[in-house]
């Protein structure tokens, strides 16, 4: 994100040296309408490339200025500029019938569709894991280890997930595994960064869609999808929380004094994942 955030300052700017002093307000709100002409009003990155460059700018401030002494060398645009707030993801999921239907016509499919549909339902079965972590994530036995990129930096347990390969959908992940058990899923041999991975499998799922009559989904919904059949199967909002690794605030004290029982965690997703039929 803050790589990309830099690539789109610096095709603002049209260069590439960027010198500090001239990250002004006024420069980040022409940045953010530039943002805004080329991805729409309400698109994640005017938010989050706006957010990036100010992180970067605070990070700078703390090395080299010494407030306490008057040593100001980077001065702060942020006092007079906010990035604009992200607004709530709107919810990804497809209907219960649609994950089935998926499960239902896998076999039917060519290679290329099969393995993205295979792909989404594979992070429906890690609960929700997204793709850097089945990318990165290792296997012992039967159980999925990973720390989730997106969380890892802001959790005392930097994020730590243990996932339970479940029997009742070995049809799914039994293809997908490494041979070779380096990492848990074969997908590194082939592609050397999961973006790939995830741009391809993104695009077939838009022609699966199509093909089982639904609006265009990617592999990112499974995990909202995991999420809202958890919660009409009974679960704990506090439990889904967990399972999908997010970062609670509320929490965040209680969770530094209580010991993460994994087994709960995995009769969650048990109970989710027998609501289909996978055979």
């Amino acid at each position: 994100n803050y790589l990309c955030a830099l690539k789109a300052l610096e095709s603002f700017l049209g260069k590439r040296e960027i010198d500090i002093s001239g990250i002004t307000s006024s420069l980040m709100r022409r940045f953010e309408e530039y943002l805004v002409d080329k991805h729409g009003k309400d698109a994640r990155a005017v938010s989050a490339y706006t957010a990036c460059i100010s992180t970067i700018h605070s990070a700078a401030r703390r090395i080299y200025n010494d407030n306490e002494l008057g040593a100001v060398l980077i001065r702060n645009p942020f006092d007079f500029y906010s990035p604009p707030k992200q607004k709530p993801a709107m919810k990804r999921t497809i209907e219960f019938e649609s994950v089935q239907k998926l499960i239902d016509i896998r076999e039917q499919l060519g290679e290329f569709h099969k393995l993205a549909v295979d792909i989404y339902l594979l992070s429906f079965c890690l609960m929700g894991a997204n793709i850097p972590d089945i990318y990165e994530a290792t296997r012992k036995d039967d159980i999925i280890y990973y720390n989730r990129a997106k969380t890892r930096d802001r959790r005392y347990d930097n994020a730590e997930m243990q996932v339970r390969l479940e029997p009742i959908c070995n049809t799914i992940v039994s293809g997908l595994l490494d041979p070779d058990n380096q990492r848990a899923f074969r997908f590194y041999k082939k592609y050397t960064q999961y973006r790939s991975i995830a741009d391809k499998a993104n695009d077939r799922l838009k022609e699966v869609a199509t093909v089982i009559g639904i609006k265009p989904f990617t592999i990112y919904s499974a995990r909202h999808t995991w999420a809202s059949v958890a919660y009409s199967c009974g679960i704990a909002k506090s439990l889904i929380n967990d399972c999908l690794c997010h970062v609670d605030p509320d929490m965040a004290v209680t969770d530094i004094y209580i010991k993460k029982e994994w087994s709960v965690l995995w009769e969650a997703n048990r109970k989710v994942l027998e609501q289909f039929n996978w055979e």
